[in-house]
């Protein structure tokens, strides 16, 4: 009886150091298993950190500071009045570049009235110091615009200043076909003939003007 108590003791015993061993393992695997967790979200922590500081602007980066000249372009293109000069039309083909930029001008009065004229104007950068470069598109008898498209201007040259703008210019190309200037010539053969023979003079401005042929050049019809 004694040896049956004692067996059955020693069975409890057992028991006991099982199911203590079987809490210690299940323990274990549980600090595993947070340990692994733990040290994935470090991981995930780190990386998002890593993100954020790749997309973040530097410290002490600078900002584009703007250009002088496309300040004062864009004040002067913003109170430009369309009005202003009769005939003269501006566009810009691409309005993210307001340095260039084309102009029409349809005189309203004088010798070449009623034609259209199309100019190209390139604004540098050293603006306003520096004047805008200015072409004519349209082949014309001028005896101030060349069969190449240059222009004399005295606005656009010795007589430049500061002070003046886009607005300025646009005037001047106008008042070069309303009073062209035989003292100031690219066209010397068109000055001399508006000298000597004005009327020989007007007269191949108008054919000129309705496509003749003159002086080895073909020139467009811009009144049809």
């Amino acid at each position: 009886m004694w040896k049956l108590a004692q067996k059955v003791q020693e069975q409890e015993e057992e028991k006991k150091r099982e199911e203590a061993a079987a809490a210690a393992a299940s323990s274990t695997a549980v600090n595993r298993t947070s340990s692994a967790e733990l040290q994935k979200k470090r991981q995930q922590a780190s990386t998002s950190s890593q993100g954020k500081i790749d997309i973040a602007p530097k410290p002490g980066a600078a900002k584009k500071k703007k250009d002088p000249t496309e300040i004062r372009l864009t004040s002067e293109v913003a109170d430009l009045d369309p009005d202003a000069t009769p005939g003269v039309e501006v566009k810009w083909p691409n309005l993210k570049d307001l340095l260039n930029f084309e102009v029409s001008v349809i005189p309203q009065d004088g010798l070449y009235q009623k034609a259209k004229f199309k100019f190209n104007v390139a604004v540098p950068k050293g603006y306003p110091h520096n004047p805008p470069t200015v072409t004519c598109e349209t082949r014309v008898y001028h005896p101030n615009i060349d069969l190449n498209g240059r222009v004399c201007l005295n606005i656009l040259r010795a007589e430049w200043n500061p002070c003046l703008g886009v607005s300025h210019v646009l005037m001047g190309l106008m008042t070069l076909f309303l009073e062209p200037n035989p003292d100031d010539p690219l066209n010397l053969e068109a000055a001399d003939l508006m000298v000597k023979n004005p009327s020989q003079f007007k007269d191949n401005v108008y054919k000129s003007l309705r496509g003749a042929y003159l002086s080895g050049h073909q020139f467009p019809n811009l009144l049809a």
